[in-house]
């Protein structure tokens, strides 16, 4: 921080853009140093713009983003290239923007899904593709919800299943096709290879290894609200999952209502945010309250993680703080379609988070109901 100017009871500094929230130290002058200490309180400005979609419009169009069109969007992913991927719903396909022109990246385009895997990636076929997530190597990894399976594109487009039959839902570890899912909706990635699937209709975790072979991580088939060892623990529709850290994720437990943490290392599930009933109240993680989320982004700023929630039928997007306190960031909580600044904008029924490969402070939401990618700029 550079002072530009100080009196007796006020500093007025220069500080770095989105430095965080923190201590600060005072020195008196150049030979004693105080031992007072007060916390900065930096405040974000979240600025929301269009980045693709013509709002309400529902179609399949390529082209310019300001014209493209999607179908109900849902998971949403960025490379380290600066390109964006959509999981275009009812289009029953992956779509690409980039340098403000969007694309079908693979997926046979239109109303009606399929199984189909290709080294073509127009001619392969999806059916209401929902969470992907991407490794360092440009390999996206998608939960084919209608098609119980997870399907991997490659860079090139091609497309293969890595796990699950293909339309026909169970409940079954094994390795590749043997292995069976209920609706699959989400897929985080671990160590750059190792997959973890949230089961929704299966209210489980399933890990998939390389080789492609899956087994039950977490949860049972019974929905429930159980914390402790994994073996135990218990979810209710857990629709979205992303890593936290190196040896936990989050858990977007939709039928409860809440944030859950699943942790490697003690082999423990805990509550992360949300008191279990449908609200819209702030405060402490415990006791705020949501309304069905569906997706996590997480981002370290100032040293301190911060985790951003789609809460979607709040239509808002949340914010769980490092200190455990949750607020809303962006949107009125009236579903509609406004740009503009933080609480003063609207969303319709926003469902994926993604931040910038490049750039954590830009945030990317799939603003389903809309039909549009919104951008979130956080400084």
């Amino acid at each position: 921080a550079t002072v530009l100017s100080q009196s007796e009871n006020k500093v007025v500094a220069l500080v770095p853009r989105n430095c965080g929230t923190g201590p600060v130290s005072v020195d008196v002058d150049e030979e004693l140093t105080s031992n007072r200490s007060v916390t900065f309180t930096y405040t974000y400005k979240y600025t929301v713009s269009t980045l693709a979609g013509v709002p309400g419009g529902i179609g399949e169009t390529d082209g310019l983003a300001t014209a493209a069109r999607f179908n109900f969007p849902k998971g949403i992913v960025a490379d380290k290239l600066g390109n964006v991927y959509i999981a275009d719903r009812s289009n029953n396909c992956i779509r690409k923007i980039k340098a403000g022109v969007v694309s079908t990246f693979a997926g046979k385009k239109g109303p009606t899904g399929g199984f189909v895997n290709s080294a073509n990636p127009l001619t392969a076929e999806f059916n209401f593709p929902y969470g992907m997530d991407i490794n360092s190597s440009g390999e996206l990894f998608v939960a084919d919800l209608f098609n119980d399976a997870i399907r991997k594109i490659l860079p090139s487009g091609a497309v293969s299943t890595i796990a699950g039959k293909g339309a026909v839902p169970g409940d079954v570890d094994g390795i590749g096709i043997n292995a069976q899912f209920n609706w699959p909706s989400d897929v985080t990635i671990f160590q750059d290879s190792i997959l973890f699937v949230a089961d929704y209709l299966n209210n489980k975790i399933k890990r998939v290894s390389a080789n492609g072979r899956t087994i039950t991580f977490a949860g049972n088939k019974i929905s429930g609200n159980t914390n402790g060892p994994i073996a135990s623990s218990s979810f209710f529709f857990p629709l979205g999952i992303s890593m936290f850290d190196n040896s936990s994720f989050l858990i977007v437990d939709n039928g409860n209502v809440k944030i859950r943490s699943l942790n490697f290392s003690s082999s423990t599930t805990a509550d992360f945010a949300g008191a279990g009933f449908v609200g819209a109240f702030n405060g402490r993680s415990a006791s705020a309250t949501f309304n069905y989320p569906t997706d996590v982004a997480i981002r370290v700023i100032g040293g301190q993680k911060e985790v951003f929630v789609a809460d979607q039928s709040n239509n808002v997007i949340r914010l769980v703080d490092g200190n455990g306190n949750v607020s809303t960031v962006v949107g009125d909580g009236t579903p509609g379609f406004k740009n503009g600044e933080g609480i003063n904008t609207r969303l319709n029924k926003p469902y994926g988070l993604t931040f910038d490969a490049l750039d954590n402070s830009i945030l990317y939401i799939t603003d389903e109901f809309n039909h549009c990618i919104r951008k979130v700029v956080i400084e």
